[in-house]
C-alpha cells in the first residue's frame, strides 16, 4: 500500500481537487504588461461613416452602420 492509499481513501479526490485547481487558474486572464491604448471611433472615422485603417501592407476599412455598430473587414 502506498502513501495515497493511506492519506486518501479515494484517491481519485486527490486529481479532482488538482483539475479543479488548474481550471480555475486557466479561467484567469492574464495581467497586462502594459496598458492598452484607447481610441474613440468617432477620432477614427473623423465625422464619416468609414475609415481606412493600415497594418503593414494590408488595408483594413471600418464602417459604422446605422444601429451604431463597427464592422471591420479586409
Amino acid at each position: 500500500m502506498d502513501r495515497t492509499d493511506r492519506d486518501d481513501p479515494d484517491p481519485r479526490a486527490g486529481h479532482a481537487r488538482g483539475a479543479a485547481r488548474i481550471m480555475s487558474e486557466a479561467a484567469q486572464p492574464p495581467a497586462p504588461s502594459a496598458p492598452c491604448p484607447v481610441h474613440r471611433a468617432e477620432d477614427l472615422l473623423n465625422c464619416s461613416r468609414t475609415a481606412r485603417i493600415l497594418l503593414g501592407e494590408k488595408t483594413y476599412l471600418l464602417r459604422l452602420t446605422r444601429a451604431g455598430k463597427l464592422i471591420l473587414t479586409k
